[in-house]
């Protein structure tokens, strides 16, 4: 019996079943055909199973469907495989589950989702993840014989980013895969001919194979890491992210804080020696409070025995007695909180120096560099060591970094335990202390995706510090996650005077603002302000810097920036975002980048646009997903001259005709679009 979930055959998952021998066909998914039937039988099935009793590639399942989700079960051995296949919206959700029905434990070597493909040529979108060059992403013919990705030292999103794209070929309808990790994962795509056919492709992913080895006790179940899948129907990647972020911002990120605050972060002013003086100190934090900052972050530095290697020290969680704390760390928390900001540290939980205390006296509660949190005692010093710092401080603000490797092949389960139980440890820590906001990080961006967002607040972007490099970072990024919970930082400095042409002929050569070019000071590079507010913007805004020693007007506008941000900042958190220009590489500097962020509970809709190097006076931004017959009202709330607008049109005058997007070079804009009071009103001059 041929069975349909989802919408329609292109946009939906369609497969036979026979009920009399139990034998599953896939035939489509999202319009591109698969094979079951006809490919190699190791190619076959929906599961890649190797364990201790034996391999299996199974076709024969039990069937339980109906309009928006099925349910696949096979058993075989002592183990039974459950995949579970439901839609949301236009989000295709696989869940898989092994079971050990045994009287016996088994090792699983291999357990991995699978979907065979019908023979073609075919083109995968894949990112590479590096250090300050995340989500760097690119379409690319798929080679004789295929490919593999993977993340094999726990930082799940190195090297490469869960991310999957397949079509037939440059404008064909596509399928987007998101994985999200349980620790180590990969993603095999192998291809398999028959004497001189077409390759069939068969796609396996989840839970790293590479040196699993995790027993399965009597009754247990592996929870296998869930696939979202997307139909890409005029084969962009762009096209998928709102609705991927309409199903995480409903599913997975209710619990994250409605209304991020504003922070400033220490790190890029002081690094982790703070050698600086307490009235350096001090006036950071008035300089943050001037311009609206809510919380003052100490970065790392603060702990261990106060050496000039702070990394030597990590794990060592007691304050080291820095001179700019004369009166200790508390007493210092105690003058931010009078000064009206709340307070917060750095910290890396997870990982401790072959040096401290703890390790030495409590060598077999850790694997390398990792807290054994599989073990209860390792498990309970941890938690009990973040309550601690989180009670005696009053953070309201922990970031939470992970700036280390597991190595390769230390741990059996390939991270899977392990990460079940940091995950349920930070729930805990959350349950615990709901005020205190849990920042993610791992050295930037390198576990930046949808599970260990949801399990933190928010995610730190990238330690890129230059705006125009992390808003290519960000159009990467929004394949992932929505970019509205990221955490990023204006890095700023007064470079003083520089004279260019405009100015000098003018004969006011005001202060500059310079920022880094990459996650240190040197190279820096002046920028016009409003390019790092913005880029700020697009997510949770954070400082760093000397604030301290900017111009007045300079104070004045980022003042600007973070009360916008404050008025509007629940919509923006849970945003749906569009790209409304291609996703480029970040050595891409010039033309123009433009999203679009949708709250959908007020059908509000912001529009952050960047101009970098360009020759052209202006383009056009032309709006997306908005209600056809409905009037909207546009403004630029946010610019330097003052408030633009209003002009008011139905969706579909907007979606057709767009708006000129009015940003000098180098520059920065925001406008806005949310719901009209008034019919449509005469276009002003700089409307198209």
């Amino acid at each position: 019996m041929r069975t349909t979930i989802g919408p329609n055959e292109t946009q939906g998952f369609v497969f036979d079943a026979e009920s009399e021998n139990q034998r599953l066909t896939p035939v489509r998914l999202f319009g591109l055909p698969l094979d079951n039937a006809s490919a190699p039988g190791h190619r076959s099935g929906l599961a890649a199973l190797f364990t201790s009793r034996g391999r299996f590639d199974s076709r024969a399942w039990a069937v339980a469907a109906n309009k928006n989700s099925v349910t696949f079960t096979w058993e075989d051995s002592g183990l039974r495989w459950v995949s579970c296949w439901e839609f949301d919206d236009a989000i295709l959700v696989r869940k898989d589950f092994l079971t050990n029905t045994g009287d016996d434990a088994v090792r699983i070597h291999r357990a991995q989702a699978r979907l065979t493909f019908a023979p073609a040529r075919f083109r995968a979108y894949t990112q590479e993840s590096l250090w300050c060059h995340e989500f760097q992403g690119a379409w690319r013919d798929l080679p004789p014989g295929g490919m593999s990705l993977a993340c094999e030292q726990g930082r799940t999103n190195e090297n490469a980013s869960p991310y999957l794209a397949l079509s037939h070929g440059e404008g064909q309808p596509a399928i987007a895969f998101n994985l999200i990790p349980h620790g180590n994962w990969s993603m095999h795509l192998r291809t398999a001919t028959v004497l001189s056919s077409l390759p069939y492709l068969c796609v396996e992913m989840g839970l790293s194979d590479e040196n699993l080895a995790l027993d399965l006790s009597p009754g247990g179940t592996l929870e296998l890491p869930a696939i979202l899948m997307q139909s890409l129907p005029d084969g962009r990647v762009e096209s998928g992210t709102a609705p991927l972020h309409r199903y995480q911002q409903k599913k997975l990120l209710a619990r994250n804080r409605a209304e991020p605050p504003i922070i400033y972060n220490t790190w890029m002013e002081f690094f982790d020696l703070i050698t600086t003086t307490p009235a350096q100190m001090r006036a950071q934090v008035a300089a943050a409070k001037g311009i609206g900052c809510e919380i003052f972050v100490v970065d790392a530095g603060w702990f261990g025995s106060g050496g000039a290697d702070a990394q030597a020290e990590v794990g060592d969680w007691r304050e080291c007695g820095r001179p700019c704390f004369p009166g200790g760390l508390k007493a210092f928390a105690d003058e931010v909180r009078t000064a009206g900001l709340g307070f917060g540290l750095w910290m890396e939980p997870e990982h401790a120096s072959k040096k401290t205390p703890v390790k030495q006296e409590h060598p077999e509660w850790f694997r390398g560099g990792f807290v054994a949190l599989e073990r209860p005692e390792a498990y309970v010093w941890l938690k009990s060591e973040m309550l601690r710092l989180i009670e005696a401080y009053g953070l309201v603000w922990m970031k939470i970094d992970f700036n280390f490797h597991g190595g390769v092949g230390a741990d059996s389960a390939e991270g899977y335990t392990y990460t079940r139980a940091w995950h349920r440890l930070l729930g805990e820590i959350r349950d615990a202390h709901p005020e205190c906001f849990l920042e993610g990080c791992a050295s930037g961006g390198m576990r930046c995706e949808p599970g260990n967002l949801a399990a933190h607040d928010a995610h730190f972007l990238s330690d890129h510090a230059h705006p125009e490099h992390v808003v290519r970072l960000t159009q990467g990024a929004a394949l992932h996650v929505p970019p509205g919970r990221l955490t990023k930082w204006s890095i700023l400095r007064n470079a003083g005077p520089i004279p260019d042409y405009y100015s000098l002929r003018s004969g006011k050569v005001p202060d500059s603002v310079i920022t880094p070019c990459g996650a240190v000071w040197d190279p820096a590079q002046s920028i016009p302000l409003d390019q790092a507010l913005v880029n700020g913007m697009l997510g949770i805004p954070g400082y760093g810097g000397n604030l301290a020693q900017l111009a007045p007007e300079h104070l004045a506008r980022c003042r600007e920036a973070n009360e916008f941000y404050k008025v509007h900042r629940a919509s923006l958190a849970r945003s749906v975002a569009r790209c409304l220009t291609p996703i480029q590489a970040v050595e891409a500097r010039r033309g123009w980048v433009a999203f679009q962020l949708a709250d959908e509970v007020t059908d509000t809709h912001f529009f952050f646009v960047f101009r970098f190097y360009d020759n052209l006076d202006d383009t056009l931004i032309r709006p997306l997903g908005l209600a056809p017959g409905k009037y909207y009202t546009l403004l630029r709330p946010f610019h330097e001259g003052g408030e633009i607008g209003p002009d008011s049109r139905q969706g579909t005058g907007w979606q057709d005709n767009g708006f000129t997007a009015g940003v000098r070079w180098h520059g920065g804009a925001i406008w806005m679009l949310s719901e009209a009071c008034n019919p449509a009103a005469p276009l002003p001059s700089h409307f198209s």
